[in-house]
């Protein structure tokens, strides 16, 4: 077993700085705070930031409306519940949350907002003062997500204008929110001399010693690594419990760490298999194992008479053939309990993961992702197991990269709340000294910008450099998200504005139901310096988009949707997307792409049968239309919260379109093609996907940060895209010459998710603007339509169309080879 390789022990003492005890923080953070309006607050995991700290300030403090942000929703509402029980008022009173598309407040009346950091900066644009709140504190800060930075810089613009020769650590004449900046690992001194000299307040813990154990050899699947310490932890927890064999003895948590819910699944499937072979293999053994991974999609507690026995949820597994009396035994023998904890999960289950503490003579596992590395509390674990990744996004792909060191000391401590602990890392010393980075690569440096340029743009700020960073961005990366705006038509010179208003005034252009030129037009301009030309928003497109709280590609997609008359099917599509979890399950998938993707013979080359967008649509009508959408949501292993979740963001987004909703599915490529022109493959004679590049990128710019790096690699050397297992199109018996992704997904291999097959008459508008001989001012192309209404096809003019576009899509010289080439065109399942 590879767990036997954690044999290089290490004691280490998470020992602590020099500050004042919990109990005289309060006071003497609301003394800095009458003389400053910026205070650094560095407190230990366990000492209450998150909670007690809020909670005094409203009570004792004299602060009636305090804002407290959070990098993730889970946080935010599990740590509003949790104050909401710990000061005895009701969730949503006096203490509440409000996060992207869920609000749990009562205006008025709520004193003690948690918010995410994404949420703060919207509130901004509508209050750029931010007078709704006495105070804000910043917590979690030392993630560095690209709100938090983006809010630090605007809080230090704001206090920087009140008085252009005044110091912000003086006094605050103007009446603006105090700010407070918590972590636990965060560098004070930087974060300090941002903000001119901030006071920086100490709040010591108590945290108890945690023994490190590295891998001898990196493990080539840490899943499997991780199920593997898992079982061997749970052994010599028995053997520990020998003498106490036929009593009751108190449970245990056992906390690991993997890098997204595929993984988590996976596992627990994993330990229940292993499981069942220690109950085979031993015949005399008796234990227990239960798996409660949430299933978004199972069945409730009416419809779980109709679960079979073989279910993959609550399943006891006892060795037969025991007597009465073994089976009474059996029942305080040590078991395994697997639970589950990422964002897809219920608040109501995430509150009871950490406050339950484990059932006698249990070992609860509890299966995370990186949400449980802060602000989450978790009494009862005494062992952590770390597999060193985490999933990231960089610039516009997720990729597993390895975790910073701050990031596992952080899991580290996990293991050190209530009383020592041992943590294993399923990796090496060389790996954490030399592949692990000091502190997390702040976001600013790794995604894509587009979205906090639309905000800031939204609130008046042209010129970017009138913004300060704690970290500056990388100029490449600016320069290619200021591109992206431009091509999606969001940013339009100061010159172009005024001519545009000028013919609106005049009347010469509708501009209430009409929509501005396709990207191609937009991309041929030449990249221009990030702070030479003033660019505004353009006039709706930009606007309209910066309104929406969407990414900017999918905003300005469920535009073109509205112009193309196809909002129905993708406003589901991007609600589902937007909730950030996966809709269906493996099962799911495999149920899902027969009832939903036509694949009948005659149907083999639909281009709307290799649509996950569509797919996404049809799965939300017609779970809707089910009349136990509960019992049909576990049947086809569907996800009813995350369809629940998308029904209350399709009513929000709702309000930002103009036209009533319409159906037209053969548009809805076209649509995501106006906005991701530039995430398309093509299929090539090798049966394989590679990365198209876009017209304007002949002369890519040269990136040499670790941004865009491995994005840069798979344009430029070609690097083989496969399609992820994810996709409807993932295994299917026909590949499709040309495909539309939303995201790639980057682990040991490039994969696309969520992709749609593209036809010729799908990239029209673009092509024809590209190729058009006679130049259009501005004015002229701002308010033309997206693309003419094509009209109704039949499907057998459908797949007379997909045939001729495959034939172009490959070359081939002759018809033999055109045959060879489509059955290597096949895909394997990835396993």
């Amino acid at each position: 077993m590879w767990a036997g390789a954690c044999a290089q022990d290490s004691a280490v003492e998470l020992e602590n700085d020099s500050g004042v005890s919990p109990d005289a923080a309060g006071p003497a953070l609301c003394a800095l705070l009458e003389r400053h309006p910026v205070v650094i607050l560095v407190a230990e995991t366990g000492t209450g930031k998150s909670t007690k700290v809020p909670a005094f300030l409203w009570k004792q403090g004299g602060f009636n409306w305090i804002a407290c942000t959070q990098p993730r929703r889970l946080a935010a509402m599990a740590l509003a519940s949790r104050v909401a029980t710990e000061l005895g008022v009701k969730l949503g009173c006096e203490v509440g949350y409000s996060v992207r598309f869920a609000d749990q407040t009562t205006p008025g009346l709520t004193h003690i907002k948690y918010v995410t950091d994404g949420w703060m900066l919207r509130a901004f644009v509508r209050d750029p003062l931010a007078s709704a709140y006495d105070l804000v504190m910043v917590d979690d800060a030392h993630e560095r997500s690209l709100a938090t930075d983006l809010l630090l810089a605007l809080f230090r613009r704001l206090l920087w204008q009140q008085d252009a020769t005044a110091n912000p650590t003086s006094n605050n004449p103007r009446k603006l929110p105090r700010l407070v900046v918590s972590s636990a690992t965060l560098n004070a001194d930087q974060f300090s001399a941002f903000f001119g000299g901030a006071p920086v307040l100490r709040i010591v813990g108590r945290r108890y010693p945690v023994r490190i154990a590295y891998a001898i050899s990196m493990p080539e699947d840490y899943v499997l690594a991780a199920v593997s310490q898992v079982m061997q932890v749970f052994g010599e927890w028995c053997e520990s419990k020998h003498n106490q064999r036929d009593r009751i003895v108190d449970g245990m948590d056992v906390l690991v760490f993997l890098t997204g819910q595929e993984e988590i699944e996976r596992a627990a499937q994993l330990m229940k298999h292993q499981a069942q072979q220690t109950l085979a293999c031993s015949p005399a053994t008796t234990m227990t194992t239960t798996s409660k991974i949430h299933r978004s999609g199972g069945a409730s507690d009416a419809s779980a008479t109709n679960k079979s026995s073989c279910s993959d949820e609550g399943t006891s597994m006892k060795q037969p053939g025991l007597g009465v009396d073994s089976l009474n035994r059996a029942a305080t023998q040590p078991r395994v309990l697997t639970v589950a904890l990422y964002g897809a999960l219920p608040s109501s289950e995430q509150v009871r993961i950490c406050c339950e503490r484990p059932p006698p003579g249990t070992l609860r596992v509890i299966l995370a992702t990186n949400v449980a590395e802060t602000s989450l509390t978790l009494p009862n674990v005494r062992v952590v197991i770390d597999s060193g990744y985490v999933k990231q996004r960089i610039y516009d792909h997720l990729e597993v990269v390895p975790a910073s060191q701050a990031a596992a000391e952080q899991r580290a401590g996990r293991a050190g709340r209530s009383s020592p602990g041992v943590c294993y890392r399923l990796y090496t010393r060389e790996f954490y000294s030399e592949q692990m980075a000091p502190e997390l690569i702040p976001e600013i440096k790794r995604v894509d910008l587009s979205d906090a340029f639309l905000l800031l743009k939204r609130m008046g700020i042209d010129r970017l450099d009138e913004i300060v960073w704690l970290d500056p961005p990388d100029t490449a990366n600016v320069r290619r998200s200021l591109r992206l705006l431009r091509r999606l038509g969001a940013l339009t010179t100061v010159a172009e504005a005024e001519t545009e208003a000028a013919a609106e005034r005049t009347g010469s252009q509708d501009t209430e139901n009409s929509a501005v030129a396709p990207p191609a037009a937009l991309s041929e301009r030449k990249l221009q310096s990030c702070s030479s030309a003033r660019e505004v928003l353009s006039v709706p497109l930009g606007q309209r988009m910066a309104d929406m709280p969407l990414e900017a590609r999918l905003a300005r997609a469920l535009l073109a949707a509205e112009e193309l008359g196809c909002t129905r099917e993708l406003l589901s599509a991007v609600a589902i997307l937007s909730t950030g979890y996966p809709l269906l399950t493996r099962r799911g998938l495999a149920e899902a792409v027969p009832r939903f993707c036509r694949t009948k013979p005659n149907q083999l080359r639909d281009p709307l049968a290799y649509n996950d967008f569509l797919l996404f649509a049809r799965v939300f009508d017609a779970w809707k239309a089910a009349s136990d959408a509960t019992l049909w949501c576990y049947r086809l292993g569907i996800s009813e919260r995350v369809l629940r979740l998308a029904e209350s963001i399709c009513k929000q987004l709702s309000v930002y379109l103009r036209q009533p909703l319409a159906s037209r599915p053969e548009a809805l490529a076209a649509a995501l093609y106006t906005a991701f022109a530039d995430q398309t493959a093509r299929l090539t004679s090798r049966g394989t996907y590679v990365h198209e590049r876009p017209d304007d990128d002949d002369n890519p710019v040269v990136v040499q940060t670790a941004a865009v790096a491995s994005e840069q690699r798979c344009r430029l050397q070609r690097t083989p895209l496969r399609l992820h297992p994810s996709s409807c199109v993932h295994g299917r018996e026909w590949a499709p010459p040309r495909l539309l992704f939303y995201e790639l997904l980057i682990a040991k291999q490039p994969f696309m998710r969520c992709v749609c097959a593209l036809t010729a008459s799908d990239c029209m508008p673009q092509q024809s603007a590209s190729v058009s001989q006679q130049p259009q001012s501005r004015a002229a192309t701002a308010h033309a339509p997206l693309s003419p209404q094509a009209p109704q096809r039949s499907s057998s003019e459908r797949r007379a169309r997909w045939s001729g576009a495959a034939l172009e899509a490959v070359p081939t010289r002759s018809a033999v080879e055109a045959r060879s080439v489509r059955k290597r065109s096949r895909w394997d399942k990835v396993n």
